[in-house]
């Protein structure tokens, strides 16, 4: 079974096609020939002629293909618009620094990285995917043929078939919909735990009891500083902080409820 690759190559020696070098055979490569697939990739094309007329021929001939969308390269989706036209199996992988375009949002897409747990775990979503189609246990669908359905089921005269078509255009801007909204909430979600975990290591540092901060606050103290100016004298720390160290330092010989706050 033969598989095309399309993806970002570069100029030999970039950092893009030592990139795509690494996915195609690290990740694509090690997922797909154990099942029986030949890997292809353009520039591997060996034959003699128009190097247009022999990708678009496997693209539309092959058994699979499998395209990269990283970088969002112009190519890339012209190419992968051929392959959805056709109505033949198709998996969408991108590195998981890139955001996944809107158009394609809807269909599911393997976001790989190239350390050795998100290798790993690609290459095992790629050949369960593959498996799959080889198999012929997955319908394939892409926006061209959802596009195509709905047209006919719009267009039909059968108003059941009319309204199925409706439902289904509604269903497929919903997809779409929650796809992004998944994908910005997930990164938001990243956002997030950074923000906590800076924060707390600024916290942290800020609110550290430092030998320097313990002499201040038994200084203060003993010259009758209420704990509300030591808070504020040491910053970042609250006053029931102050009174709570004063307790355990066992300085509470005065008293905390009363000193002038």
């Amino acid at each position: 079974m033969q598989c095309f690759v399309i993806s970002p190559i570069g100029e030999e020696g970039s950092d893009t096609r030592k990139a795509s070098d690494d996915v195609f055979e690290f990740i694509i490569q090690e997922a797909l020939v154990p099942l029986g697939f030949t890997v292809e990739r353009a520039d591997m094309i060996a034959e003699s002629g128009l190097i247009t007329t022999q990708i678009i021929e496997r693209i539309v001939s092959s058994d699979l293909v499998v395209a990269d969308l990283t970088h969002h390269n112009a190519n890339v989706f012209y190419e992968l618009a051929i392959r959805h036209i056709t109505g033949k199996p198709f998996i969408h992988m991108i590195s998981e620094d890139d955001k996944i375009p809107f158009d394609v949002a809807a269909s599911r897409t393997i976001i790989y990285s190239t350390d050795l747990a998100g290798a790993k775990r690609a290459k095992h979503e790629l050949a369960k995917q593959a498996q799959a189609f080889r198999d012929h246990s997955c319908k394939v669908e892409s926006p061209v043929s959802v596009a195509l359905d709905l047209k006919a089921l719009s267009s039909s005269e059968d108003p059941v078939q009319t309204a199925l078509g409706r439902i289904e255009v509604e269903m497929t801007k919903i997809r779409s919909e929650v796809a992004t909204a998944m994908k910005l909430q997930s990164q938001a979600f990243g956002r997030g735990i950074l923000d906590f975990a800076v924060g707390t290591a600024l916290g942290s540092e800020k609110t550290g009891w430092t030998e320097e901060r313990l002499e201040l606050l038994k200084s203060m103290w003993g010259d009758g500083a209420s704990a509300t100016q030591i808070a504020e004298a040491l910053g970042g720390i609250t006053r029931n902080a102050v009174i709570g160290k004063i307790h355990r330092l066992g300085l509470n010989n005065r008293k905390t409820d009363s000193d002038g706050e």
